[in-house]
C-alpha cells in the first residue's frame, strides 16, 4: 500500500512540476508579449552595448517617445539604416531642422558617430525583463516550438500512458466473478 501511495505522490509531483514549468514559461513569454497590446513594444537585446542597463537576452520594453519630452539620461530606440539601436541620450542639440540626440551605449567607450534626428526616434525604454529574450528567440525556432509545446505534451502523454498501464495491469490481477465462482445466482 505504501508503494502505491508513494508512486501516486511521484506521479502527482510530476504533473504539478510539468504544470508549473509550462505556466512559468507562459508567464515569462506573456510578460514580454502582453505589453505590445497596450502600446508598449518588446525588443530583444542582441548586443552588449548597453550593459549593465540592458544585457544580451533581456527584453527591452519600450513605449512611443514624445521627442520634446526626452532628456539627457533617457534610453531611446532609434532607426539607424535598416535596423534599430537602443542607446542612452548623452546630449541634446537644438537645430533649425529639429532636435538632435547624441547617444552612447553604456558599455561603449565613445559616443555614437552621428547624432540622431528626432524623426528617427522610435521609442523610449520603459523597463526591462531580464533573460526572457532567450526564451522568445528560442520560441521562434522549430526546436523551441517542440520544447515549449511538444515537450510538455509528451510528458503529459507519458504520464497518462504510465497511469493507463497501471490500471490495465491492476484490472488483469483482479479476479473476475466467474473465476472466483461467484457467478450471478450462486
Amino acid at each position: 500500500m505504501q508503494i502505491a501511495a508513494s508512486s501516486r505522490w511521484i506521479r502527482l509531483a510530476g504533473q504539478a512540476g510539468t504544470l508549473v514549468a509550462a505556466s512559468a514559461i507562459a508567464l515569462l513569454v506573456g510578460l514580454a508579449a502582453l505589453p505590445g497590446m497596450v502600446g508598449f513594444h518588446p525588443v530583444v537585446v542582441l548586443s552588449g552595448s548597453m550593459v549593465p542597463t540592458l544585457n544580451v537576452g533581456d527584453v527591452a520594453v519600450t513605449k512611443a517617445a514624445v521627442t520634446s519630452q526626452l532628456v539627457v539620461g533617457d534610453v531611446i530606440t532609434y532607426r539607424a539604416g535598416s535596423g534599430l539601436i537602443t542607446h542612452r541620450i548623452i546630449d541634446i542639440e537644438e537645430s533649425p531642422d529639429g532636435r538632435l540626440f547624441h547617444t552612447q551605449g553604456d558599455a561603449n567607450a565613445t559616443p555614437d558617430t552621428h547624432p540622431t534626428h528626432e524623426a528617427a526616434v522610435v521609442a523610449k525604454l520603459a523597463y526591462r525583463i531580464p533573460r526572457v529574450g532567450f526564451l522568445m528567440g528560442l520560441a521562434d525556432t522549430q526546436t523551441g516550438m517542440f520544447l515549449f509545446i511538444g515537450g510538455p505534451a509528451a510528458l503529459l502523454l507519458l504520464m497518462w500512458a504510465k497511469d493507463w498501464d497501471k490500471k490495465r495491469a491492476k484490472n488483469k490481477q483482479a479476479p473476475s466473478a466467474v473465476q472466483t465462482g461467484e457467478a450471478e445466482g450462486d
